[in-house]
């Protein structure tokens, strides 16, 4: 009997991807014999990278840390990987318990922030796992919303060691991590203290738990907001959290322990949390946070449902190749200084016509790409956009290719501005990643926009309504 579906070693059924990341992919399967479902990690070959070692390196690390708030390793080792009409692949793969409900990420992007009862409950199992880690002699560094998963009971479960290693020495100096939850020394390429790293990134993890934002794009030395926390100046941070939070009503226990955890120098150490006011508050019970949780995914799933029909609604063709298509890139390398953006001449090269706009049909925002459709062609479609984002951001690096009416692009914004009250209320956004793709369906044109590695949803989510709210206001 021919098998019209992938299996790993004859064991697993390959039910679809989870996620990709540039080292691996997490599918989701099921056993054959029982339908039992399970995560399983694949590496992706890249010819720069000892795959191997990488493997038995999180092996190795992952029999160190049983623990209830650790992710579970089911099996490990060399398998096949059969596809239909497809040879047979070798592969590395490690098969984890699979966590129903997703991240907190996704929780926390769709039905918002928790509140302080809830909060403190999640926190405290996660620093429980962090300590425990510690205790192990091992470091997570790359400990974010994203690698904090939920199970079938809600039960926090801190995940994928990619980047974890055993503290052998005092500090370490490998640049590692999300950009977003890196710590200062990191950024600065100093040598850095792997425990204080994941302090720093589990402060970023609670803040945004706490209000639904992040507290900034990175702790460089040039962003506006980390400037302060690094010279001390606590409360000018915590003025420009509550302008852009639009609230008064934050407690002073809960500014005094995120000051700590994200300090530059003399940063908390999990004792210190735990001896924390804010930490030491009132907590919600078990039932309370499942009753909560189970409410919230409801919310979550209806958001995803939106997400599907959206993608429906759009019925998006494969695009046609186009003679006339051409490729265009900016002369402007990464290092370089950022040039402005020659707009007219972009245009000649791709043979862009200046014709008006006429409608506007904005699909849903939800838990996924964002999808704009306008009843005009590509090209056309391509330089309103481009004219929006100059205004936006007169300072920008891009690289830009057109491609059989599929534009790719990501745009980097500069972070310093001239008023950095004006930086908060009309952007907010420190570094901008965004992958623009064009697709033809019939006479219309859908814009498809999708988050980049290196931007966190909450700026993307924020960049998004700029440029929808810029677009719309224009008079074309």
């Amino acid at each position: 009997m021919q098998i019209n579906y992938s299996t790993i070693d004859d064991k697993y059924k390959v039910l679809g991807v989870l996620g990709t990341g540039f080292t691996s992919k997490v599918l989701l399967a099921s056993k054959v014999d029982n339908d039992e479902k399970v995560a399983i990690k694949i590496y992706i070959p890249r010819y720069t990278i000892d795959f191997k070692s990488l493997f038995n390196k999180e092996i190795e690390l992952m029999k160190l840390v049983e623990h209830p708030n650790i992710l579970r390793v089911i099996e490990h080792g060399e398998g096949v990987y059969k596809s239909p009409n497809e040879y047979p692949k070798s592969i590395l793969f490690i098969v984890f318990e699979l966590c129903e409900n997703t991240d907190i990420f996704e929780f926390i992007k769709i039905s918002g922030k928790l509140d302080d009862k809830m909060t403190r409950f999640m926190f405290h199992k996660m620093l429980n796992a962090v300590k425990f880690l510690h205790e192990q002699k091992l470091c997570h560094r790359d400990i974010k919303l994203e690698n904090i998963f939920l199970n079938s009971k809600y039960d926090i479960i801190i995940g994928d060691f990619g980047f974890a290693k055993l503290i052998d020495s005092k500090t370490f100096s490998t640049k590692v991590g999300t950009k977003n939850y890196q710590s200062p020394q990191i950024m600065e390429n100093k040598e850095y203290i792997g425990e204080e790293n994941d302090i720093f990134s589990l402060g970023v993890v609670l803040f945004i738990i706490y209000f639904g934002a992040m507290p900034f794009a990175d702790a460089s030395k040039s962003n506006f907001r980390y400037k302060h926390i690094k010279n001390g100046n606590y409360e000018e941070f915590w003025n420009l959290i509550k302008k852009s939070s639009k609230t008064d009503d934050i407690s002073p226990s809960f500014k005094t322990l995120i000051n700590g955890m994200l300090s530059y120098k003399d940063r908390s150490t999990i004792e210190d949390i735990e001896k924390s006011e804010w930490f030491n508050g009132p907590i919600c019970t078990y039932e309370e946070y499942f009753k909560e949780m189970d409410t919230r995914k409801k919310e979550v799933e209806k958001q995803k449902e939106k997400y599907n029909l959206a993608l429906e609604m759009c019925d998006i063709p494969e695009y046609k190749k186009r003679d006339d298509d051409k490729v265009y890139r900016s002369d402007v390398g990464d290092d370089e200084e950022v040039q402005e953006i020659d707009l007219e001449k972009m245009l000649d090269e791709i043979g862009v016509e200046n014709l008006d706009i006429s409608k506007w049909n904005d699909y849903k925002n939800v838990s996924g790409p964002v999808y704009i459709k306008l009843n005009m062609s590509p090209k056309k479609s391509l330089y309103y956009l481009l004219n929006t984002l100059q205004k936006l951001y007169p300072k920008i690096k891009y690289e830009f290719i057109s491609n059989t009416f599929s534009v790719n692009a990501k745009f980097h914004t500069i972070e310093e501005f001239e008023n950095e009250d004006e930086q908060i209320e009309i952007i907010n956004i420190n570094n901008m990643d965004i992958n623009i793709d064009f697709y033809e369906s019939k006479d219309d044109t859908v814009i498809q926009f999708l988050k980049g590695s290196d931007m966190h949803y909450f700026d993307f989510k924020t960049c998004c309504k700029e440029l929808k709210k810029s677009l719309l206001s224009q008079d074309y």
